[in-house]
């Protein structure tokens, strides 16, 4: 096989966690640790607000906070190095990307038409409704990328030219295979990474191998097939679910202030709620 050297880990890490939760406040300045590492290189960290949330951030990672919670977002090998720091039980991972890079003693420069037909070739035989988005996007510089997925899925598979994307030389020769998993999907991935007890090679190379090969796209290069599959979710959430969310994170927030500046019997009244009265 043409293949030299095969790497694995976590590119991209979302993760927010309560304020009422046990020792928020040491997750949140680990977390600011972990953002610290980024000016040791070319970066400087900037104040800015993202998403709702004020904090600091630089290079596609940040560190905020809100009245109800914190956020911490890492990418590359710093979503890696901030895994197991971050990932708890009581916290919410809204994402996480998984990566596989081969690298190759002669780069192939048709890995990404070669996943673009058979992905086609096995969506075929879905029926329709079921099957799914699948685009190529090929450059005149030679690079080329493979989308499996609609941008708004909860599972999602990006297949690309390394060398060419990012023009590192650590990266000569690379083709990448990535998996973004949100919500639901992205808590399970990290449930599968902490009971393995690291953010393990072979189980990361395992969650990505399946997935591309559960989708059709021959994976021998990543080296023995894969046996562990995200169940796919649905992603549109029903309406009780988006007055539930709604609730939670625009609401609760509000009464807990009213409550504690002892407001409550206003609170009630403005929400049409009686007691009943004690005899």
């Amino acid at each position: 096989m043409n293949v030299e050297q095969i790497r694995a880990g976590i590119d991209w890490l979302t993760i927010t966690l309560g304020k009422d939760k046990s020792g928020a406040g040491w997750w949140h300045s680990k977390a600011h640790e972990h953002l610290k590492e980024l000016t040791t290189g070319q970066y400087q960290l900037k104040q800015y607000r993202m998403q709702g949330y004020d904090g600091w951030g630089a290079g596609g990672c940040f560190v905020g906070e809100r009245e109800a919670d914190y956020l911490a977002q890492f990418s590359g090998h710093y979503a890696d190095d901030a895994f197991w720091s971050l990932v708890r039980d009581d916290a919410h991972t809204s994402r996480i990307d998984l990566r596989v890079d081969v690298k190759f003693a002669i780069m192939p420069q048709d890995v990404a038409k070669k996943g673009y037909r058979d992905a086609i070739r096995a969506n075929s035989q879905l029926p329709a409704q079921r099957q799914r988005k699948i685009y190529i996007i090929v450059g005149s510089d030679g690079g080329s990328t493979l989308y499996v997925g609609a941008p708004s899925s909860e599972q999602r598979g990006r297949l690309y030219n390394k060398e060419v994307q990012s023009e590192d030389p650590l990266y000569a020769r690379t083709w990448r295979y990535e998996c973004v998993y949100r919500n639901d999907s992205a808590v399970r991935v990290c449930s599968i990474l902490r009971a393995a007890g690291a953010s393990d090679f072979g189980i990361i190379r395992s969650i990505v191998a399946t997935w591309y090969k559960d989708r059709g796209i021959r994976t021998t290069e990543l080296g023995r097939n894969g046996t562990i599959t995200i169940p796919l979710t649905r992603t549109i959430p029903s309406d009780v679910e988006k007055r539930l969310l709604w609730l939670k994170n625009q609401v609760a927030p509000a009464l807990r202030f009213l409550q504690e500046n002892g407001a409550s019997a206003e609170m009630l009244d403005a929400l049409g709620i009686t007691l009943p009265r004690e005899d």
